[in-house]
């Protein structure tokens, strides 16, 4: 799969619009819309710590349709939406043109996931403080001044999911780590990439959540 890799790490379902000046990244769409087997690329981003690239990502479409019309010989502008998350297994390489790397890499929504009942049990329980914590992060970040950022958050969110676990953990990540962010909450999306289940997601949406509250509650500006 060509990897790209952006400044930020996204989830399933976030978007990011990618615009540039270098000729590697049309060469790479080119590639992709002309000469791969699939349309996707990967895409990774930067561990927060220490900016080196990461070893995690999500897939995303690449299609004539998603390529913005300010695109040009001189600028190439792309929205693309996260799909499948993934795991780079060996050292990426460069293609033939020296343009852009190309990597093997595992898709791990595929993987069976466990968990114990334990755990089970408490992701339940922990899952039931997410609608109250939403709504406390929600009336802190609108009394920060931020009601129209709030606002197109929610929209591009829609309702958080209701049963599904896993999928209401990467809401909440998205909703704490938005494009472009508000920074109000530590970057927390390469370890949600990261967990290996439900159990781990859920952990992770609520201490997320309750230490940007926190922060927000603290009265400082941004982090």
């Amino acid at each position: 799969m060509p990897i790209l890799i952006a400044g930020a790490a996204i989830l399933p379902g976030q978007s990011m619009e990618i615009i540039s000046r270098d000729p590697k990244l049309r060469s790479m769409i080119d590639y992709v819309l002309k000469e791969a087997d699939h349309n996707e690329i990967g895409i990774i981003g930067l561990n927060p710590h220490n900016q080196t690239p990461l070893n995690i990502g999500v897939s995303a479409s690449v299609t004539p349709k998603n390529m913005n019309s300010s695109s040009n010989i001189f600028q190439t502008s792309l929205t693309v939406t996260g799909s499948r998350r993934f795991e780079i297994e060996d050292e990426p390489e460069l293609d033939e043109s020296g343009s852009f790397y190309i990597a093997e890499v595992d898709i791990v929504e595929d993987r069976e996931e466990m968990m114990s009942e334990e755990q089970e049990s408490e992701a339940k329980k922990l899952s039931e403080r997410l609608p109250g914590l939403v709504q406390k992060w929600e009336q802190l970040v609108h009394d920060k001044g931020m009601k129209r950022e709030l606002k197109n958050i929610m929209k591009s969110l829609g309702p958080m999911p209701k049963k599904d676990l896993g999928r209401r953990a990467l809401w909440v990540g998205k909703l704490v780590n938005p494009l472009p962010s508000l920074k109000i909450c530590f970057e927390i999306r390469p370890a949600m990439l990261s967990c290996r289940n439900n159990y781990e997601r859920i952990q992770l949406a609520v201490i997320s959540l309750q230490s940007s509250i926190d922060f927000l509650s603290s009265g400082q500006s941004r982090i």
